[in-house]
């Protein structure tokens, strides 16, 4: 028996051209009836493919290489690419979203009638819940287009990613406004040098299960989640206004200034359980460490760090350890412009306002996806990489060199007017959020910590906890109610109101309510059990890169 090896064959396609739906069993009939339509249509469309990188691994081997014009963020991963007459498009890139959530988005849910473990072929007789899986599909992939066309007057205008909305918002948002594309200009890193220093201070939200309560079942945990985290994130605080510059003081001003530091650390360890060190970003390693899920637990011996001064003051909170300071960068710092906050505080009202309204489920969220793609905006790279695909269909990515980052970097500070957003802003949101993150998790007691993720805190005992959640929240409130006074903003606008007139503050900690057993495994690992409206116990599982319909088997 030879070695087996892995594979994957269409059974069947599916394809919706205006209301009509086609289909067939094998790629190959899929060609001819696609270059049939083409022939048909004549002048250029569009085609969307709901994970068109999956989908693509197969159209290539029936298009052929030759025969298709790709974009590709990454090898194997086209954002688009034409064949014939046709431009194909990615409806996952555009909604950020699984069909099945899409599906629920738009009220009309995806089938789960499929059993995932029995195999298919061209030539096996299919049921006919295998067909009504097949046709519910294109069904919500046509509605919710539908949705993007009436907002966008027309197919051609629809960008290709969730972040175009907001782009094309906030080109419009300074399209005269002179002074601030200079000043965004002016935090454009100068070199590669400076690109490569900001891009080492990156990192996303943390997410880390209590050391104690990992594998344990725990029964009636809690759950606070935090609204809307990154928009507050953005809305609240100061960012860097201007490009780091090199500093050759020893004392530092956090409250008037933000820095980034290139730091030795030595003999580091945590005070308690809870660590948040990243082992990815930790350089020049000379020594012996212990980790926790990527975490840093205790390195004895050196290593290098790049950092923010937030991220330096939330180390400072959970270890111990020698410090000697290598090399720090300055900027100034300040809120953002009152103009894009306002905005983000629009994006928020307008979301909150149509939450549970049914019938206007899409709309919300795609309010809500604009709101969280505002970040995204802020974090993405400068420069990028380029893919090539070659005639005898072998991928290969040209890594751009010091000199190549520098001339993309030249090219930005010359186009000004593409300049809306600073990256260093990315950098400082995630930062500000992991630090108020881990605040809340300094207050809960070790043994009681069971998961945490991002903006959402999972603890036993929840009730003893109460108090902590309502204490920051008023702190919160405060804080915010200063901050409108300050920049002339009305307060309503950071509390809009729902449907049912209850208003919601943006960045609080709000209860999400008890599961009744739970089990947390690791980072984007759990399975937990919680009653649903009609007092049903329904099991949930979550893990990073398995679909939601795994439950059920």
């Amino acid at each position: 028996i030879g070695k087996f090896k892995k594979g994957a064959c269409c059974y069947i396609w599916q394809f919706s051209y205006d209301e009509k739906r086609y289909y067939g069993r094998t790629l190959e009939d899929f060609k001819q009836f696609f270059d049939m339509l083409c022939d048909c249509i004549e002048m250029p469309f569009i085609t969307y493919v709901h994970n068109l990188s999956y989908e693509y691994q197969f159209l290539r081997g029936v298009f052929g290489d030759k025969n298709i014009d790709g974009f590709y963020t990454e090898a194997r991963k086209p954002l688009t690419f034409r064949y014939k007459n046709s431009e194909w498009r990615c409806t996952y890139r555009l909604t950020n979203s699984s069909l099945a959530q899409w599906g629920k988005k738009i009220g009309l849910e995806k089938l789960d009638t499929l059993d995932y473990l029995e195999l298919y072929t061209p030539k096996s007789e299919l049921p006919q819940e295998a067909k009504d899986y097949a046709e519910r599909d294109i069904k919500i992939m046509y509605k919710g287009l539908q949705d993007y066309v009436k907002e966008y007057g027309n197919i051609w205008n629809i960008p290709l990613t969730q972040t175009g909305r907001p782009r094309r918002d906030i080109k419009k948002l300074y399209h005269n406004d002179i002074n601030h594309h200079f000043r965004i200009t002016d935090t454009v890193p100068a070199d590669h040098n400076e690109y490569k220093t900001l891009r080492c201070c990156y990192m996303g939200g943390i997410v880390f299960t209590g050391v104690e309560n990992a594998g344990k079942i725990i029964k009636k945990p809690g759950s606070y989640d935090r609204a809307s985290a990154y928009p507050f994130e953005m809305v609240a605080r100061p960012y860097p206004s201007s490009k780091f510059r090199l500093s050759y003081t020893d004392t530092f001003d956090f409250d008037l200034y933000h820095y980034i530091f290139y730091v030795r650390f030595e003999n580091c360890k945590a005070k308690t359980s809870i660590c948040c060190i990243p082992s990815s970003k930790m350089w020049n390693k000379h020594g012996q460490g212990r980790y926790n899920n990527g975490k840093l637990l205790e390195y004895n011996g050196s290593f290098e760090m790049f950092l923010t001064e937030i991220d330096l003051q939330t180390y400072e909170q959970f270890y111990d350890f020698d410090i000697s300071y290598k090399k720090v960068w300055v900027a100034t710092s300040s809120l953002l412009d009152i103009k894009f906050v306002e905005y983000v505080l629009k994006l928020y009202g307008d979301k909150t306002i149509l939450k549970d309204i049914e019938g206007r489920e899409s709309e919300y969220m795609r309010g809500k996806e604009t709101l969280n793609s505002c970040y995204g905006m802020a974090c993405t790279s400068l420069v990028f990489d380029d893919t090539i695909l070659d005639g005898d269909g072998i991928f290969s990515t040209l890594v751009k060199d010091d000199a190549e980052v520098d001339a993309e970097l030249a090219k930005l500070k010359k186009n000004i007017w593409k300049n809306n957003l600073s990256y260093s802003m990315g950098i400082y949101v995630t930062a500000y959020q992991r630090a108020d993150l881990l605040n809340m998790v300094s207050q809960i007691k070790p043994s009681d910590m069971c998961y945490s993720d991002t903006d959402s805190i999972k603890v036993k005992h929840p009730d003893k906890y109460a108090a902590l959640f309502d204490k920051e929240n008023e702190r919160i409130t405060s804080d915010l109610r200063q901050l409108a006074d300050h920049r002339g903003i009305d307060f309503e606008k950071f509390q809009p109101e729902d449907q049912k007139g209850k208003k919601h503050l943006i960045g609080i900690w709000e209860n999400e309510g008890i599961y009744e057993r739970a089990i947390f495994l690791g980072a984007k690992r759990y399975a937990y059990e919680q009653k649903d409206k009609e007092g049903n116990i329904k099991q949930h599982i979550v893990v990073a890169g398995v679909p939601k319909a795994a439950e059920k088997n």
